[in-house]
């Protein structure tokens, strides 16, 4: 997260609308990949669960806060993860498996709750 604000601050200095724009950008991404998994993952309502997620009023500190980047940035990670762990599992390879625990690694860079998808991915995987 902290990582993330360095880069931040070389890009736009003590400007905090560069980070609020990061912010705003990362919350539809994960909400459109929320959507996609949920429809891979077949279940019935996908796309309400993304909107609900999107509206959610959790969401809402994360989005405006610069620095609750914390909740918004490991999200994507999270979902891509989730998905490469789907298409790792019906056609595994050396690069798909390389590329997923790539994804685990930045997710839980970016924070130390997403330390549960390894886990989570054993049950979506069961």
């Amino acid at each position: 997260m902290y990582t993330s604000f360095c880069f931040g601050h070389k890009l736009w200095g003590q400007d905090p609308s560069g980070d609020h724009v990061v912010n705003v950008l990362l919350h539809p991404t994960s909400c459109v990949l929320v959507g996609v998994l949920m429809l891979r993952l077949a279940l019935p309502g996908a796309w309400w669960v993304a909107a609900v997620f999107a509206a959610h009023t959790l969401h809402v500190d994360s989005v405006a806060w610069v620095i609750e980047r914390k909740e918004p940035l490991p999200a994507p990670f999270f979902a891509v993860a989730d998905l490469a762990w789907i298409r790792y599992s019906a056609f595994p390879g050396r690069r798909r498996y390389i590329l997923l625990l790539t994804l685990i690694l930045a997710a839980m860079l970016s924070k130390s709750t997403a330390a549960t998808l390894p886990l989570s991915l054993l049950l979506c995987h069961c």
